[in-house]
């Protein structure tokens, strides 16, 4: 079990994307490669794992719990994150992501 990711996300610069991100004050790394840095074992030798919303950070960007288990192990795995989201309940979506009262239009992003 660990962090979903080990930063939070970064800002996204229309014209230059999301550039580069420094991890507790270290120096510049590329943010795609350091946002997914920690999902990316697990899925390359098939081992089984899921992400689960754990909170929210103290700027109310969400924070996600990653568990991941050995090869073969995938009931393992989903009752221990049937049994962390029992735990931790429901996470509030971010402002950004709450449609605004009487807009017509629907909200149709994908939350994984």
């Amino acid at each position: 079990m660990f962090p979903t990711s080990p930063v939070l996300p970064a800002p996204i610069d229309p014209v230059n994307g999301s550039g580069t991100i420094s991890v507790d004050g270290g120096p510049p790394l590329d943010t795609f490669t350091t946002t997914i840095r920690n999902m990316t074992l697990g899925s390359a030798v098939g081992m089984p794992g899921l992400s689960l919303p754990a909170g929210m950070s103290a700027s109310g960007l969400p924070v996600g719990l990653d568990i991941e288990g050995w090869v073969g192990r995938d009931t393992l795995v989903l009752s221990l994150g049937m049994a962390m989201e029992s735990i931790l309940g429901t996470v509030p979506r971010p402002a950004a992501l709450t449609r605004p009262t009487g807009s017509a239009v629907p909200l149709r992003v994908r939350l994984m």
